[in-house]
């Protein structure tokens, strides 16, 4: 908690950035770990291998430097996953027409255009899909194994729980705080 003595030292520093570096490294580093339990957590649909997509995003807030001005901290993620924290996301094919959304783990993790045998079809309502014939038959009674779902939008609805949570990320900041005054406290005892 920000107690109102807290508050009097901290206003009274000339220069605020060593704490701020502080503060900026304790929730840069609350930020990955949350992203690293998120990776080792999350499973995919049908038991599939993981991306590491999570993983991936870890890493990148390790590598990330928070910039620090007089009186604040900004930690910029960059990673598209992360936007989910802040709102819902709509997500669009980059080209194409469709979104591919794997229907079995073995599509997971690859592009669909490098799996080879699979066809454009649709269902008698219009849900079009990328399957591959697996027996004999043709037309209605053609045996089929469904590999891709295709979409041409996706709906993400908001996740507050890719970040840390608010009462998390005050804690992380007021921890830097206090490795800020512990630090002042070595500094001043060694000079005594």
């Amino acid at each position: 908690e920000v107690t109102p003595e807290l508050r009097e030292r901290i206003s009274a520093l000339k220069n605020q950035r060593p704490m701020m570096r502080l503060i900026g490294g304790r929730v840069k580093n609350t930020v990955r770990e949350n992203l690293v339990k998120r990776s080792l957590t999350r499973r995919n649909k049908f038991g599939a291998r993981s991306s590491g997509f999570w993983g991936e995003a870890a890493e990148k807030v390790a590598r990330t430097t928070p910039a620090v001005d007089s009186d604040s901290v900004t930690l910029s993620l960059n990673n598209p996953g992360i936007a989910r924290a802040f709102g819902p996301v709509t997500i669009r094919p980059l080209t194409g027409v469709y979104l591919t959304i794997p229907a079995i783990a073995a599509a997971y993790n690859q592009r669909a255009y490098r799996v080879k045998g699979l066809f454009f079809a649709k269902t008698k309502k219009g849900t079009a899909f990328l399957a591959e014939s697996t027996g004999s038959g043709s037309g209605v009674k053609a045996k089929l194994k469904i590999w891709y779902w295709l979409v041409p939008v996706a709906h993400q609805r908001q996740d507050r729980t890719i970040l840390p949570n608010d009462q998390q990320m005050t804690a992380a900041a007021l921890a830097g705080v206090d490795d800020y005054f512990a630090r002042l406290q070595q500094i001043k005892g060694k000079s005594q």
